[in-house]
């Protein structure tokens, strides 16, 4: 392989429906993590849309009141405001992946082509450069499947893993508009084509949980415990302050070199979560999600 100009590049990767996106934006608060945003999503310039997210680098509270309800959700399932859609804000960008030729789910570690190993560096490289941060944080739920693919492109690059308890994760899936419609990439169908077969919704989103942990599971085994770190879903919410220091540091990032940073998340007001499967689902359904995700759970220390 070739010897490249080493880049502080960080992963976030989760079963979808874990806070990833909660905890994308909350650590792209801060003035020294550049992300890739909405408009390096849609257009293929990386300097002017970059240099437009380094206009708001410094000014953590108006990303606050663009990137999160007032409730500090993160999650958007509307349309959003012009004036606030116009504000660059962390994004996939499964674009900038697929302009370099990423396959959403590579047959092995060793799926690079030279050509993507370039344009993935170069673009990531430029997006760091332009952009002014210290380290770039990538969130992609496809990236659940890449990870050996990632670091055969960046062996240099650190993983943040975000776990959250798969029965919560299960209830929060059949509770979002795009789920219904969503490819499961171990089916290769929809749940509601799954469920016009006879299958049950709660299975399958009990399944989908498993099936993405095996994949970051099988993925991070390749990666060097150093340059992992895995944080409970459910303890970020309890200690978000500390939590959020602990990322950093391990990002390479300094949480105080941003003093403004602190209150940005105070004002996010996150607290822990009600644990709704548990009041909302029966106690068949509850022993049918447990037999489907037991073995997972107790991997993950939730059993």
């Amino acid at each position: 392989m070739p010897e490249f100009e080493s880049l502080p590049i960080v992963f976030l990767i989760g079963a979808g429906r874990s806070g990833t996106t909660l905890l994308y934006k909350t650590i792209s608060l801060h003035r020294d993590v550049a992300y890739l945003s909405n408009y390096h999503n849609k257009y293929r310039g990386t300097i002017l849309t970059s240099g437009i997210e380094r206009v708001f680098r410094g000014y953590p509270g108006i990303k606050l009141k663009s990137w999160f309800k007032d409730d500090g959700t993160a999650y958007f399932n509307r349309a959003r405001e012009l004036y606030i859609k116009a504000i660059p804000q962390p994004s996939e960008c499964e674009s900038v992946y697929r302009r370099c030729g990423a396959p959403i789910t590579p047959a092995d570690r060793q799926d690079v082509s030279e050509k993507s190993r370039e344009c993935l560096r170069r673009t990531f490289r430029e997006i760091l450069r332009y952009t002014g941060g210290t380290v770039l944080l990538s969130k992609r739920t496809a990236n659940n499947r890449r990870i050996g693919f990632l670091q055969s492109i960046f062996p240099e690059a650190k993983f943040v893993h975000l776990v959250r308890d798969g029965r919560g994760v299960a209830y929060s899936l059949l509770h979002v508009n795009w789920w219904a419609d969503h490819i499961l990439f171990w089916s290769g169908m929809t749940p509601s084509e799954m469920l016009a077969q006879g299958q049950n919704a709660i299975d399958l989103a009990a399944r989908n949980w498993v099936e993405e942990m095996e994949c970051i599971e099988q993925g991070l085994a390749g990666v060097d415990t150093s340059r992992v770190c895995e944080l409970r879903y459910e303890d970020f919410l309890a200690q978000p302050y500390a939590q959020l220091n602990n990322l950093l540091r391990f990002m390479g990032v300094e949480p105080s070199a941003d003093r403004r940073y602190r209150a940005c998340v105070d004002a996010l007001m996150l607290k822990p979560e009600k644990v709704k499967w548990m009041t909302a689902w029966t106690d068949e359904q509850k022993a049918k999600v447990l037999s489907i995700q037991k073995d997972t759970l107790a991997r993950t220390g939730y059993l």
